[in-house]
């Protein structure tokens, strides 16, 4: 393409080509230099997760059990973990994980200064969690954020150097984020809030629910003719 353009008649036209081209093929970061859909939160046996603004527990719910994955690449640092707990405090255990502090988060961004100051946070934001405490019927006025080290972590290529993670027993409403650390203390990366999980069993959709009791009655009517005959 290069040796067209020197022979075009137009040769701006052909820089500009060239400079699309170039610029189309480099590769993108977010505004903060933060990759914000790298790092994963997946749910392990026995914990079901199903999908919603967050991706919601529905086995095993008080207490689910999950691990954090990278998707490109290869990033290291320490992680960590934000259980948020809605309207109160909770008695409960993270394992494997080392308690690091609690603070009382009721509006802002988790990562602000004045919360859990993480610099390069910026997505955690307190309406899109109360949002995600709202998909089981919690109303979270306020969270108490508790965050916990999970030590040193590789992840990519789909997988994560830290196994299986336990959390709980957490209230309905609570919801779990991951981030990942320099040793700076700056974050390198982070779970997009549709990775975050939060626990509670999900209400059906109308529909769904139309359905399930349309079925119901259908059982029941066939039942009823078998007795009769």
């Amino acid at each position: 393409m290069t040796t067209r353009c020197m022979k075009s008649a137009m040769p701006v036209v052909c820089v500009a080509m060239l400079v699309c081209l170039f610029t189309l093929g480099a590769p993108t970061a977010s505004a903060d230099g933060v990759d914000p859909a790298n790092l994963h939160i997946v749910c392990t046996v026995p914990t079901v997760c199903t999908s919603g603004s967050t991706t919601l527990v529905t086995g095993t719910a008080s207490t689910p059990t999950f691990t954090v994955i990278g998707e490109d690449g290869t990033e290291s640092g320490t992680l960590f973990l934000g259980v948020l707990v809605p309207n109160g405090t909770a008695s409960f255990s993270v394992s494997p994980g080392s308690f690091e502090e609690s603070i009382t988060f009721s509006s802002g961004k988790l990562g602000d200064a004045g919360n859990l100051n993480e610099p390069g946070e910026t997505d955690f934001e307190f309406s899109a969690l109360s949002s995600a405490s709202g998909q089981v019927g919690v109303s979270a006025s306020s969270f108490t954020a508790y965050e916990f080290n999970e030590g040193p972590f590789t992840g990519g290529s789909g997988s994560g150097s830290i196994g299986t993670i336990t959390a709980g027993p957490l209230p309905t409403g609570s919801v779990v984020v991951a981030w990942l650390e320099d040793s700076s203390g700056n974050v390198l990366d982070r779970t997009p809030l549709s990775e975050s999980i939060t626990t509670g069993v999900a209400t059906p959709e109308p529909s769904s629910l139309a359905l399930l009791v349309g079925g119901l009655f259908g059982v029941a009517g066939i039942r009823r003719r078998k007795l009769r005959t």
